[in-house]
């Protein structure tokens, strides 16, 4: 037994008990079991014997830790005490970044330390360059370099004699491999794939004859390899690539890789250039197919951009009896298809942009077999132009029953394809015809049907009843069923029982036609879509009474859980007029309606449910209703309603109904005549959240804003006539504030300090604000962005330290400080500060030692526009740091250079600097 079977059959019996199982967000993955990692976690932190002292820290031998975006040198501190690694491995945790930045120390200066290292892995991470001691590791065995952009492998890499895995699948940047690879006796797993700019293999790859994984063969131009190599790799397993294969010129080569005598082989993709054109040799590229044969036990087989025109026999050769993908790709010059009835175990085939197809015929479906594709589950066709007819004459006689499982099938792209598809298929559950333009669509004895997709062909027949019971959705666009761009419906010969849709032969051209075909048909719809079609009416009828379940959701363009209504694409009476939407309708969009002045008063009272309202582009709209907002309603946007003054008529609010809003989300957009949200704050008192932008004739804001007590975040921005907020300031619960633009606002709300739930803090460009709160802000203050000159002073003077909660803080326009901390104020910092920007500071020249100096949290500095900027602190950056961003400080970009300016030990430690854009790594 193989150290790997073995390994495979422990890993398994830890699994049969338990131990670990199998991931639920990706099945070829594992995990410990939840049970088992909480008694791991319990003991390490109850039994002082797990405790780590500097002792047993030096004998540590298995470093794995979780890959986090940015990993800096603090996170690898404890390294330094360890003498004897064998196992460096970062794992990604779930749902984490797939690029990562990782301190240019551990490359330089830890990893090369252990010499004793046999699992090595930087994979995910950011990385351009090798260092040249990581070939003195001479005892790796395994090592992981996927995903990295890494432009080569040193030639030393061959010298690692003890190296079983090499790992550079997706280093997109990988331009060659070394050329002594050959001297890698012991190597065992070879993985490139997605390693698309390699061009060719290096000489003497059939020494690699421990070989057990290859995921690629390139076949170069002129190459001194060719794939007569891998004859001798006899232990060849799983997936095998080979591409370049119209490079070879020599089909006995073809012959001599032997694949048909490897027999753990279990997917092949054979891959010819893309561009097939005249310099291309047909009959040689059909002889190395024909000789390409692998072993019968081969499951899935890819031939991609094959030059011949005919497929070789084998293909098709029921001796392949455990195959179960096929895919056919971009073959542009193959005039017909092998004979692939007879796979027994086909289960899914795909043919794609056979260009030259014209007739699928007999010849697919073997002459005499009783049962043709009988284990086939999904067909796909796609982009075959000349394809005109699919002969299903063989299968419709009554002894041969073909595709007796197929649940999917799809036709896309097949502009001259005419004719009918295959009838009878009893286990279809999804039709999919697309970019058909002359093909009708004859649904007929498909029993399980429940997803039907029609854009862009001639037509729909039903010749038969369809079993509606199935259709829970029905979408007339982008969606489960789809009857989109058609030119007519027809429904012809149907019963007239309940289970049938109507006998009609006149293309859909309102929802009256639409009510009368869904009639006695799809009774269990609770969704319904209508989009793109070149008429649609809107008349008063009962168009929602054939179903027997009430519609929730109608979508007439794009959205699926809207009613969007948008006359600038469809021809429809005014939206006042339209009195029938349904009673359960939850979310509302309209859009480009030039007739709406204000909602009707009927949807107040009748949409009792109606949770979401959208509106926008509706310039005739002066308020949105007389007197209330329908009761239910959570969520308002108005965007783009060029006349829009006031949100409820302000003289009639008093009179109507006392019953409470449950408004949670007002947002405001560009409505230049709007003067006020409301003057009472009845249609406001369960409001969460209020964004005002770009309405520059608002002149205030409800009072009695500080009674809003479920009020969470305040965004006022361009409202250049705002002057003050009401008297009581803001409630307490609000956790963010946002106010720019505001030119005449005077000053920030009442009783800033007072507000224990603010987290966010925002001022920018409100010249008119001349005092800072006397009490100052709240401590708790997490997030805080200045973008005025006296605000600036006011917040130092006050003491910008006190905001001890403080994480993130951005600065903008301290015109006059020379340093940051400006020194001459005695500016301090708080230690917690873990974000800091700053931006725009014409006169500063060098960042402060002293206030640099307690920043052990910090994480991410950017200095932008400091055009005479020339120093950092003396004692350097904070260890901790792991972005760093510079932009538009032209005196420090030459001292930053990579190993060659003067202060690039400052910033060597930080795994992500970026100056003007660039990352300083590329």
């Amino acid at each position: 037994m193989r150290l790997e079977e073995l390994g495979s059959k422990c890993f398994h019996d830890l699994v049969s008990r338990s131990i670990f199982q199998r991931s639920s967000s990706e099945c070829s993955k594992f995990v410990m079991h939840d049970l088992v990692q909480d008694l791991a976690q319990f003991c390490f932190r109850k039994n002082p014997y797990f405790q780590l002292s500097a002792e047993r820290l030096r004998k540590v031998r298995h470093s794995c830790y979780t890959r986090g975006e940015f990993d800096g040198k603090n996170k690898f501190n404890v390294l330094y005490e360890v003498e004897h690694l064998r196992t460096f491995l970062p794992v990604l945790k779930r749902g984490g970044t797939d690029v990562s930045y990782i301190t240019n120390m551990l490359l330089h200066d830890l990893l090369p330390k252990f010499k004793k290292l046999r699992v090595l892995s930087l994979q995910g991470y950011y990385i351009t360059q090798l260092p040249v001691s990581f070939t003195d590791l001479r005892l790796l065995r395994y090592l992981n370099f996927a995903g990295t952009r890494i432009r080569s492998l040193p030639e030393s890499t061959c010298s690692l004699l003890n190296l079983q895995i090499l790992i550079v699948r997706d280093c997109v940047c990988l331009m060659n491999l070394p050329s002594k690879l050959k001297k890698l006796i012991n190597l065992c797993h070879l993985d490139i794939e997605g390693a698309n700019l390699l061009k060719e293999m290096p000489l003497g790859v059939k020494k690699l004859k421990y070989l057990q994984t290859l995921s690629n063969f390139i076949v170069g131009r002129g190459s001194v390899s060719t794939l007569k190599d891998l004859s001798d790799l006899k232990f060849v397993r799983g997936k095998l690539c080979i591409s370049g294969l119209e490079n070879m010129t020599n089909s006995q080569d073809a012959r001599e890789a032997m694949l048909f005598e490897k027999e753990h082989l279990e997917a092949l993709l054979l891959q010819w250039g893309s561009e097939i054109d005249d310099s291309r040799d047909v009959v040689a590229e059909e002889n190395v197919l024909d000789m390409l044969q692998p072993h019968k036990n081969i499951k899935m087989l890819t031939v991609k951009c094959y030059g011949g025109l005919r497929f070789p026999l084998w293909i098709g050769d029921p001796l392949f009896c455990n195959m179960e993908v096929l895919k056919l790709e971009n073959c542009e010059n193959c005039m017909s298809l092998p004979s692939l009835g007879l796979l027994g175990s086909l289960k899914h085939l795909t043919v794609k942009g056979l260009s030259r197809l014209r007739v699928i015929g007999a010849e697919i479906y073997e002459q005499g077999c009783s049962k043709p594709f009988q284990s086939l589950e999904t067909l796909h066709f796609e982009n075959m132009p000349a394809w005109e007819c699919w002969d299903t004459s063989i299968i419709e006689n009554e002894h041969v029953e073909a595709f007796p499982r197929l649940h999917e099938l799809s036709v896309v792209g097949c502009s001259n394809l005419s004719g009918k598809l295959p009838e009878f298929l009893p286990s279809l559950e999804t039709l999919v015809v697309t970019k058909c333009p002359d093909l009708v669509v004859r649904v007929s004895s498909f029993p399980k049907l429940c997803r039907l997709e029609i854009d862009e062909c001639k037509g729909l027949s039903c010749s038969t009843p369809i079993d509606s019971e199935q259709m829970k959705c029905v979408t007339i666009s982008n969606s489960l069923l789809q009857i989109y761009g058609c030119k007519g419906m027809i429904y012809n010969n149907c019963p007239s029982d309940s289970r049938s849709l109507l006998r009609s032969t006149q293309p859909i051209s309102s929802f009256l036609e639409l009510g009368k075909l869904l009639k006695q048909g799809f009774q269990n719809v609770e969704t319904l879509a209508v989009g793109d079609s070149q008429w649609i009416e809107l008349r008063r009828h009962h168009m929602f009474s054939p179903f027997r379940k009430p519609v929730q959701r109608l979508n007439i363009l794009t959205h699926p859980d809207e009613i969007s209504i948008d006359e600038s694409r469809m021809s429809l009476v005014p939206f006042p007029e339209v009195q029938f939407l349904p009673n359960n309708l939850r979310s509302l969009e309209i859009v480009n309606s030039s007739a709406l002045k204000s909602l009707p008063e009927e949807m107040m009272g009748n949409n009792a449910q109606l949770e979401s309202l959208y509106i926008s582009h509706c310039d005739s709209l002066t308020f949105i209703a007389r007197c209330k907002l329908p009761l239910s309603l959570e969520s308002l946007d108005i965007w783009y309603c060029q006349n829009l003054q006031q949100l409820v008529v302000e003289d009639e609010l008093n009179a109507c109904s006392s019953s409470p809003s449950l408004l949670k989300y007002l947002r405001i957009y560009e409505c230049p005549e709007l003067i006020t949200i409301s003057s009472g704050i009845k249609l406001l008192e369960a409001l969460e959240y209020l964004y005002i932008i770009d309405c520059p004739k608002l002149e205030s804001v409800p009072d009695g804003l500080h009674s809003v007590n479920c009020l969470q975040r305040l965004f006022l921005h361009n409202c250049p006539r705002l002057a003050s907020f009401p008297v009581g300031g803001l409630p307490s619960t609000i956790s963010c504030i946002s106010i720019g633009g505001c030119e005449k606002l005077q000053a920030l709300p009442d009783n800033m300090h007072k507000l224990n739930s603010l987290q966010e803090l925002e001022i920018s460009e409100c010249p008119s604000i001349v005092s800072f709160p006397p009490e100052g802000f709240p401590t708790n203050l997490k997030s805080l962005k200045v973008e005025d000159v006296k605000m600036y002073k006011a917040l130092i003077e006050w003491g910008l330290h006190r905001l001890n909660s403080l994480r993130r803080l951005w600065i903008h326009e301290c015109h006059n400080a020379k340093s940051f901390p400006d020194e001459a104020m005695r500016m301090m910092l708080p230690n917690s500060l873990t974000e800091l920007i700053i931006w725009g500071s014409p006169r500063l020249k060098y960042l402060s030692s002293m206030g640099f100096s307690n920043l052990t949290c910090l994480e991410y500095l950017w200095i932008s526009n400091c055009p005479i900027l020339k120093s950092f602190p003396q004692f350097g950056l904070p260890s901790s740091l792991l972005q760093l961003h510079i932009d538009g400080c032209p005196l420090l970009k030459k001292d930053f250079k990579r190993y060659k300016g003067k202060e690039w030990s400052q910033i060597s430690h930080i795994p992500r600097v970026a100056i003007d854009g660039k990352f300083i790594y590329d």
